[in-house]
């Protein structure tokens, strides 16, 4: 499961929530960070924004309209089992989408499904009509009580 919002949240480098929030937050926190912490941890999952180093401002993703506060309030959440495939998420500050908002980008690597490299195991085709022959039969009998 992926969750990409403005959870106008704030998340500081908590030591305790190391392995949900990551070491590289924007280093403030609000109200929501609680709130946003205790959804992350009881559905197993890590913001993903906060894992990855940048200067910070690659981190910012929002800008109040006079210029005087940044704040990283917008998150991406992934699943914890899936944050391996993931190698980069960063905000670019040079897109025209919102002049508040910056646009956020996530990396990830593409995991093909192994399904399709397994060999099918194909079933084995018997010839009925050879079973008409007593010797064929009373031999294939014989192999099927040894089995």
């Amino acid at each position: 499961m992926q969750i990409m919002d403005d959870f106008n949240s704030k998340v500081d480098d908590e030591v305790e929530f190391r392995s949900v929030i990551g070491k590289y937050s924007f280093m403030s926190t609000n109200d929501n960070s609680n709130r946003l912490i205790n959804f992350v941890v009881s559905h197993d999952m890590v913001i993903d924004s906060t894992m990855f180093q940048h200067r910070d401002i690659h981190k910012i993703a929002w800008r109040s309209t006079d210029g005087s506060h940044n704040n990283q309030i917008n998150h991406m959440l992934i699943d914890s089992r899936h944050f391996t495939k993931h190698l980069d998420v960063r905000t670019y500050r040079r897109t025209n989408i919102n002049f508040n908002y910056y646009l956020m980008i996530r990396k990830f690597r593409e995991m093909i499904s192994l399904e399709s490299k397994v060999k099918k195991i194909c079933s084995v085709r018997f010839k009925r009509r050879k079973l008409k022959d007593p010797r064929i039969r009373e031999k294939y009998q014989m192999n099927i009580k040894k089995k």
